[in-house]
């Protein structure tokens, strides 16, 4: 009867730790979406509209991104619209 009555509470006590990591799983699964719901999501833009979009969040000038440009986006727009660099800088 010992045995029997330990392997009882050896069972118990996995179905109580089973249902202990549903009870964390169903936790974790409701925080997620809780945060979700509180997060927009991206609009959907294209790039240009992007970098205008952030632009105007920063209260930013095209003049004020010159820094970030370098040489080789230039040359390359420069070689894309078939005009000089001069005109970028």
């Amino acid at each position: 009867m010992v045995g029997a009555s330990f392997s009882t509470r050896k069972q118990d006590a996995n179905i109580g730790r089973e249902r202990d990591q549903q009870g964390v799983a169903y936790l974790k699964l409701a925080l997620v979406e809780v945060y979700g719901e509180g997060r927009s999501a991206m609009p959907e833009r294209s790039p240009c509209e992007m970098v205008k979009h952030l632009m105007e969040q920063r209260g930013l000038r095209q003049v004020d991104l010159v820094p970030v440009r370098s040489r080789a986006q230039v040359k390359a727009l420069a070689g894309y619209f078939g005009v000089s660099a001069e005109l970028f800088l």
